[in-house]
């Protein structure tokens, strides 16, 4: 069996690699939105997105505290479970 620090290691791993796939899609996505605009609308429309990815980042970087209490709850309750469950869960 596991440990909890062996379980919280693949437990990030899924997670992390999850999260940057999903933002990879979301880059390419944001992309081909934006390439078939004229150069002068593409400006702005790069703008908004890098200030959308920068409030997404403080966000993480400092999460309001009922985030940060509620992905605490999270990790509680997934603490419980076996690395089995906790990969069924997330994919």
């Amino acid at each position: 069996m596991a440990s909890k620090d062996e379980m919280a290691g693949i437990t990030e791993d899924v997670i992390i690699n999850f999260s940057m796939e999903k933002a990879r899609d979301q880059a390419w996505r944001t992309a081909e939105q934006i390439a078939p605009l004229p150069l002068d609308q593409q400006e702005p429309e790069i703008e908004k997105v890098d200030e959308w990815v920068g409030s997404f980042g403080r966000m993480i970087w400092k999460p309001p505290l009922r985030a940060a209490v509620f992905v605490l709850g999270l990790i509680r309750v997934g603490e419980r479970k076996s690395v089995p469950e906790m990969i069924d869960i997330l994919m």
